[in-house]
């Protein structure tokens, strides 16, 4: 059963967490021998991969995870636009917006959707490191 952590910032307490989503960011930022082409391909396959298995999110407390995930996948994206790949982004996975609306932010999977993308945006950042170009 998911509970939101009072004591974080919209953490989320899990047995699994995000325990895939850190892996392969783990896996991704000790692998910056490659370039940013490489590094950039596989985070725009981690979105695609994350958008696919939340098509069907409802707004209910019991689909928290995949809120996060959501959240998680819209936070790369936006920052991988912003670190100058827009164009790729656009290629891949064509237009992208934000998943929530003001409104839902305080609710629980609201608090989710935003936990995921604040850490999703943070671990682009450390993955891709600097603007492009």
């Amino acid at each position: 059963h998911w509970q939101l952590d009072p004591d974080e910032r919209c953490g989320l307490i899990s047995p699994t967490a995000h325990v895939r989503l850190r892996s392969l960011s783990r896996r991704m930022a000790h692998t910056m021998t490659l370039k940013n082409e490489d590094l950039l391909g596989r985070l725009l396959q981690l979105a695609q991969d994350l958008y696919a298995e939340t098509a069907e999110l409802s707004e209910t407390e019991s689909e928290l995870q995949l809120w996060y995930n959501r959240g998680y996948a819209d936070g790369m994206t936006r920052q991988i636009s912003e670190l100058g790949y827009a164009k790729q982004v656009a290629e891949v996975l064509g237009s992208v917006a934000e998943t929530i609306s003001e409104e839902q932010q305080f609710l629980p999977w609201g608090k989710a959707y935003r936990h995921g993308f604040e850490v999703g945006e943070r671990e682009t950042i450390e993955v891709l490191g600097e603007k492009n170009g």
